[in-house]
């Protein structure tokens, strides 16, 4: 049993760094904590028979997957000390989901200067109306899919473009911050099942590498907020990093995983906030459930 244990766990790392090869791959890659967890018994196993083997090779797997999630942790670099000028929240409210009350009162709570929604409806739609008071500028985009949109800000926006990447809408808006501008990408990737969806939600990635060059080239900083289908393990999601510069602000603060409330033994971080390098980052948190399947994100960040 811990060696078919020890074997499966192998597998499932050999197959997530394989998840450029093939879709049904890359599904392995966002397990890394889970792997972790469910390698203690084996090794423990082992060391109670005095397996010595196992026993190194179950280490330096250990090992392997501690090195792959300590970034969580231990860096720092994006981290700082300076008062926060801006709080935002990103909240995928769940289609499906009719606790209204919850959802609002969780962003009364948190106070963010700007809200970002995912899955937003045509009742969903209706019932943030009510944040208008608060955030008078805002754009909604409503679906009767799990695919409809909304940001709300304290701030104006100065520029606000809706965009179909990959056929769902995506918001985009420079945001005026106390004489600071920055642009504001509320995004929600196709969930990677199957071969064309998984492909969808890759160029949707693609997407936000092309906006962070646009907005580098303005002179802009980039925050990218939302639901991407996409944990930080993901080869797709170390490529998207690696190719726009951006940077997630989770990393130094946790995992914080998000999705899915459902099923805590299989949750896992795929709401994100990215944000360009000049943008410091003072805390990042998960919320409270809100009857979604998604729990809320919220990050203080200091803008250049």
């Amino acid at each position: 049993m811990a060696q078919a244990a020890l074997v499966l766990i192998v597998a499932g790392i050999v197959a997530g760094e394989c998840g450029r090869l093939w879709w049904f791959l890359d599904l392995f890659s966002h397990f890394q904590v889970q792997y972790l967890v469910i390698l203690a018994g084996p090794i423990v196993w082992f060391g109670f028979r005095k397996k010595k083997r196992r026993v190194a090779a179950g280490l330096l797997i250990f090992v392997w997957l501690l090195w792959q999630i300590s970034p969580q942790w231990l860096d720092t670099s994006q981290h700082s000390d300076a008062n926060s000028n801006l709080r935002l929240m990103s909240v995928n409210v769940y289609a499906g989901n009719s606790d209204y009350d919850a959802v609002l009162g969780a962003v009364s709570a948190e106070q963010p200067d700007i809200v970002v929604f995912q899955e937003v409806t045509t009742s969903w739609a209706a019932k943030l109306k009510s944040l208008r008071e608060v955030y008078p500028h805002s754009q909604t985009v409503a679906r009767q899919d799990a695919f409809g949109m909304a940001i709300f800000s304290r701030f104006p926006l100065e520029a606000v473009e809706t965009k179909l990447i990959g056929q769902v809408p995506w918001i985009e808006a420079t945001v005026g911050v106390n004489g600071r501008k920055t642009t504001v990408l509320a995004a929600h990737t196709l969930p990677p099942m199957g071969e064309r969806n998984s492909n969808r939600r890759n160029s949707q990635l693609r997407s936000i590498v092309a906006t962070q060059k646009r907005s580098a080239a303005a002179g802009v900083p980039l925050i990218v907020a939302g639901d991407l289908n996409c944990s930080p393990w993901s080869p797709h999601m170390r490529d998207t990093l690696q190719a726009s510069g951006l940077i997630s602000a989770r990393r130094g603060f946790g995992i914080l995983p998000s999705w899915p409330t459902q099923r805590p033994v299989l949750v896992i971080p795929i709401d994100h906030v990215l944000v360009s390098s000049e943008i410091g980052v003072v805390d990042f948190r998960v919320g409270k459930g809100t009857g979604s399947d998604h729990l809320p994100v919220t990050v203080d960040l200091v803008l250049p």
